[in-house]
């Protein structure tokens, strides 16, 4: 007789043998092990069920083997920040809803290496694809914008390069970015009446303590020595210079500009009288 049948039992009910083979079929023997359990039960049947004192597991004979009746130890279900789930529960049914308001936010879009999940709704394949897989990537939009100022006054009468002390970093999200740079330089240059002054001007890339010279104006200013009643000639302005830069990295990469005198005898001056000059760095992905 196949264990698990229910028999509504009246008094003075015959118990056969095959009914009472039912009854032990059905009850939840305990043992030390599957072992004990096998040497014991010798005329087990598939649902014959016992406890293992060992594992505290309730396990059932499938015909061929015992299988465990509560396995796994999931405590509850809980949801993460920023995972984008509402939902879980500590017992019971557990439902999980997406909630876009518990993702992260103000995060720069990696368009080549970020994930996104799309779904095939004709045979419900999940996919991940990048952005720049989708061709919705960041190509030609502002990923970031940084600015830098100084104010301090910096002269020079030599023939080499020196800072102005106008730098900015910025760090692209991207090996393709571009770096847009707008520099605008408050610049000043003089000379006695007999001199003539030129000013030169470069932009320096630095990567990992590497100097790129990207930009360069050897005439950056000048002027021709006025010969008035004072005997000496000076000129000062803001000058715009822009630069489209592509530093193919994702490291911190500085930019600043340097400045020099092309005749001796000359002077220049940065940011004189405490005129602040602005560098703006605008990465533009590829």
């Amino acid at each position: 007789m196949a264990a698990g049948n229910w028999v509504d039992w009246n008094t003075g009910d015959l118990v056969t043998a095959s009914a009472f083979q039912d009854i032990q079929d059905s009850i939840v023997f305990i043992f030390v092990d599957e072992t004990a359990a096998n040497a014991a039960l010798t005329n087990k049947v598939e649902g014959t069920i016992f406890y293992d004192t060992t594992d505290n597991l309730i396990k059932a004979w499938d015909g061929s083997a015992w299988i465990s009746a509560e396995s796994g130890d999931i405590t509850a279900v809980n949801t993460a920040s920023n995972s984008g789930l509402a939902g879980g529960a500590t017992s019971g049914a557990v439902s999980l809803t997406v909630d876009p308001s518990n993702l992260a936010s103000g995060v720069t879009v990696d368009s080549a290496n970020d994930l996104l999940i799309l779904e095939d709704v004709t045979d419900g394949t999940v996919y991940k694809v990048t952005p720049d897989n989708l061709g919705i990537g960041g190509g030609g939009k502002v990923l970031q914008v940084i600015q830098a100022t100084t104010s301090t006054s910096t002269n020079t009468t030599g023939t080499t390069y020196a800072d102005t002390t106008l730098s900015g970093t910025i760090t692209p999200s991207a090996t393709d970015s571009n770096v847009l740079l707008l520099i605008s330089q408050t610049m000043d240059t003089s000379s006695n009446a007999t001199q003539n002054t030129e000013v030169a001007l470069k932009v320096v890339q630095t990567i990992s303590a590497t100097d790129t010279d990207i930009y360069e104006n050897t005439a950056f200013m000048k002027l021709n020595a006025n010969y008035g009643a004072f005997g000496y000639a000076q000129t000062r302005g803001t000058y715009a210079v822009n630069v489209l830069d592509s530093p193919n990295t994702t490291s911190a990469v500085t930019y600043k500009t340097m400045f020099k005198n092309n005749l001796s005898n000359s002077s220049a001056t940065a940011q004189i009288g405490n005129q602040p000059s602005h560098m703006i760095l605008i990465e533009i992905g590829a």
